[in-house]
């Protein structure tokens, strides 16, 4: 059973609180826009390569961004169901001394599907449907995020740092990180009962509750009455998150954990609409991913996934080596050294290709194709070949052939160095191809 209505968590920037106190992808994870044309991500204002970002308009290098955020948890994360992130960018909250970064919520949840972990408990419906195996929501993008356009805006005393190479200026607020911490709540690191009342969202527990402990008291949130729960949440640091997962990863903090490795949730003693419980709290030491206030500290999602492991996903260690993980949409070659998406768009906004067999399964080789209709698998699209020429030109090539007019924007990641290449055709009506002699160096990688 599904429900909507889940809220939309915020990570604000507060100028007092500026200082601290990709990989193949397991999950696919796809982002679809909800902007109109001509904004977002896909606004054509011209913009100049940054931070490994390639791209050359506003709209796309907030695309490429986000492609990287999407790689990075399903990197983290199983799923063989691919999971929608829909995104969308809006005049949201901003002013010189603080600013309203983004809120993001899964779009609805489900329990007592085939494969929970607990009975009478809800789950993001993108965990469910990985749980599941299958799409207990057709139809519906399974997060839904807004990040704020305003920055970089008269009025607005910040930017957004569109680069993915930790080197965002002074005033520059890295949009990468922002992303990962938003997408992090609609995954799954949100309450979903009401702070406010204790009351549990439709009488039930969710999977993010039931890790809920009172320390004074010694008792499960989850076992309270509504007004002891409410009552909980307001006592700075006495909520504690107590799956082994966490308290295991929790022995890379050097402040702010509890007795037994059990780290503190955001319990501010007055309530934060969008920030408070549904965050790590803000004594931690290194500061965290998930806290409720942007810091400059890199982002580390090696907590918040052992949170995910706790909640009921699946969950490994980043990808390393080169080791590409194939699935229906991503495309491995070179003996998976190399990864390849791509999307395509006819007019009506772009969709995410889907790789021809044999190439979705664990096998990999030099070559693959993309076809655009799930009806009709054999009639492929797109040809996408990469060639060791280290010995030539000290290059890997790109080379592509296109049997199509539509658009398409091709992106080819060397999973053994993280540098990352996007290549865009316009829908022009016109079938063509690429020749990249120097697509990508690391040949001593």
């Amino acid at each position: 059973m599904t429900r909507p209505g889940l809220p939309a968590l915020a990570l604000v920037f507060a100028a007092m609180l500026a200082q601290p106190a990709a990989q193949a992808a397991t999950a696919p994870i796809l982002i679809v826009d909800r902007d109109s044309t001509g904004e977002g991500l896909d606004d054509p204002t011209p913009a100049s390569p940054v931070g490994a970002n390639p791209a050359t308009t506003l709209g796309a290098q907030r695309r490429w961004v986000l492609e990287r955020v999407a790689a990075a948890w399903g990197d983290r994360l199983h799923s063989d169901v691919p999971i929608e992130f829909a995104v969308s960018f809006d005049p949201l909250e901003c002013t010189a001394n603080s600013a309203v970064l983004g809120s993001t919520g899964p779009s609805t949840a489900a329990h007592d599907f085939v494969g929970a972990p607990r009975a009478d408990t809800w789950y993001t419906i993108a965990e469910a449907n990985a749980l599941a195996g299958v799409d207990l929501a057709p139809g519906t993008p399974d997060l839904r995020g807004r990040f704020n356009s305003r920055l970089g805006a008269a009025g607005c005393g910040f930017r957004f740092y569109l680069g993915a190479d930790g080197n965002a200026p002074a005033g520059a607020i890295d949009l990468y990180s922002v992303a990962l911490h938003e997408a992090a709540h609609g995954l799954g690191f949100l309450a979903f009962f009401d702070p406010t009342t204790g009351e549990k969202f439709a009488g039930r527990d969710d999977a993010f509750l039931v890790r809920l402990v009172d320390l004074p008291s010694g008792r499960a949130l989850s076992s309270m009455t509504s007004g002891e729960r409410a009552a909980a949440c307001l006592r700075p640091d006495q909520v504690v998150l107590t799956g082994p997962a966490v308290v295991a990863a929790s022995s890379t903090l050097t402040a702010g954990v509890a007795s037994g490795g059990r780290v503190p949730i955001f319990t501010p003693t007055t309530f934060l609409p969008g920030s408070s419980v549904s965050h790590f709290t803000t004594s931690l030491s290194p500061n965290e991913l998930m806290e409720p206030y942007f810091t400059r500290t890199p982002p580390d999602l090696d907590l918040t996934t052992a949170l995910f492991e706790d909640v009921g996903w699946q969950t490994s260690s980043p990808g390393g080596g080169g080791a590409c993980a194939p699935s229906s949409t991503t495309l491995c070659l070179l003996g998976g050294r190399f990864s390849a998406t791509l999307r395509w768009d006819d007019g009506s906004g772009p969709k995410a290709a889907w790789v021809a067999e044999p190439k979705a399964s664990s096998e990999a080789s030099a070559s693959g194709l993309f076809f655009f209709y799930a009806e009709d698998p054999s009639n492929w699209e797109v040809l996408v070949k990469m060639i060791d020429g280290c010995a030539t030109n000290g290059s890997f090539w790109t080379l592509v052939s296109a049997s199509t007019g539509f658009g398409w924007e091709l992106t080819v990641t060397d999973e053994s160095t993280g540098e990352s290449r996007t290549w865009d055709h316009p829908l022009d009506g016109r079938a063509s191809g690429i020749s990249d002699f120097g697509a990508f160096s690391g040949c001593g990688s």
